[in-house]
């Protein structure tokens, strides 16, 4: 009977995967730059903070998309999943864009719920969307994004909206997403979670990778908004 011995990889196999690994890692950046956002950083997935807590600030308080949207939990794992999950990834890229009311630009109702700064989520999605995209063809079929706050793909291609005190409003299910009518998802290949719904602790993670930021619940001027995208 004849066997195939495949020859155990050497370490020059090593160094030159390494290095197109690090070719497809920078152009992975350059997507994520040229799709909006303000940094960029390839970071090992050991920097991620996985914490139960994380999740549980979806329920307290309760984000108004709770329950409400396919991308938002209850839908969402564990966070034993979410740490078994991640576990299997050994780089990701984790991505900002800086939000402000100059830049996004509101109205005084918009200001009180933090509308104004929906642009900029915006773009993260769609920058979280092309950044895993793109991972996908340079042959990391597992590839998997996360961007920020509740999806709002239904509402950004939709263009619908809600009113509160006479004034239009964007909000979590303007677009209409599916999951009150227990309907499939519109977007089902666009929508992802967000970061703080898969139990990563956004801002312990940022300062991990050497990417802080401040935020306040009591800030109004400026937001700063994370997305990661798992890779191989």
């Amino acid at each position: 009977m004849n066997v195939t011995v495949h020859p155990r990889p050497t370490e020059n196999t090593d160094i030159t995967r390494h290095s197109a690994d690090k070719e497809k890692h920078a152009e992975l950046v350059d997507i994520a730059l040229k799709s909006g956002m303000d940094r960029a950083k390839i970071i090992p997935t050991d920097l991620i903070a996985i914490e139960k807590r994380a999740q549980v600030k979806c329920l307290i308080p309760r984000c108004t998309s709770y329950g409400r949207s396919y991308a938002c939990p209850p839908n969402m794992p564990s966070t034993a999943e979410v740490r078994e999950i991640v576990g299997e990834y050994r780089t990701a890229i984790l991505m900002q864009v800086d939000g402000s009311e100059e830049k996004d630009g509101y109205n005084e109702t918009m200001r009180k719920d933090f509308n104004w700064c929906y642009p900029s989520v915006y773009k993260l999605m769609e920058a979280v969307h092309n950044t895993e995209v793109r991972a996908f063809d340079l042959g990391w079929a597992l590839a998997m994004g996360f961007a920020g706050g509740d999806c709002r793909w239904c509402e950004l291609l939709g263009g619908g909206v809600e009113r509160y005190g006479g004034e239009a409003l964007l909000h979590a299910n303007a677009g209409g997403c599916n999951c009150d009518s227990g309907h499939p998802c519109m977007q089902e290949y666009r929508a992802r979670p967000a970061m703080e719904a898969m139990s990563i602790n956004v801002l312990a993670t940022a300062r991990n990778a050497g990417m802080p930021f401040y935020f306040s619940g009591r800030e109004k001027a400026r937001i700063v908004w994370n997305g990661l995208v798992l890779i191989d």
